[in-house]
């Protein structure tokens, strides 16, 4: 059940996820691509070591900051896309997202890292992956 405060933070994507399954076929809305936003992880960090705003530039993506502190939450796809073109662009570090990444490692995947890092196998980790990342990022 919502409380009161977290109907106020829904969006229209909010909307659509919860109630499209209700409309007709003919009229349902296609699911926007969503991606948990872990994805995120040390990008304040990176951002401050470059001298820049991290809230300026999660509100200029339409990323609340709460989605930053939330491991399983998930955000839009294409606004953490913007995120990362509005950081390099702003920040002059036309690199960023190589740097951010190389400061993530496995857990950025949540469960999904869980569960891969416990397969015997290479192999087993990597059918692991390719049968659960829908859950990491369930866009693709």
């Amino acid at each position: 059940m919502l409380s009161r405060l977290d109907w106020v933070n829904l969006t229209v994507s909010d909307f659509v996820l919860s109630f499209s399954d209700t409309l007709p076929r003919s009229i349902r809305l296609p699911m926007p691509l969503l991606i948990r936003s872990d994805a995120l992880r040390k990008f304040s960090d990176l951002v401050t070591e470059l001298g820049g705003d991290t809230a300026v530039l999660l509100r200029r993506a339409r990323i609340s900051p709460v989605a930053l502190r939330g491991a399983d939450d998930f955000i839009s796809f294409r606004s953490m896309l913007n995120l990362l073109e509005y950081s390099a662009e702003s920040l002059d570090c036309r690199d960023f997202g190589l740097r951010m990444s190389a400061r993530q490692d496995i857990e950025i995947f949540g469960p999904l890292a869980l569960a891969a890092q416990n397969c015997e196998t290479l192999g087993a980790a990597v059918e692991c992956f390719s049968k659960y990342f829908h859950t990491h990022n369930p866009g693709l």
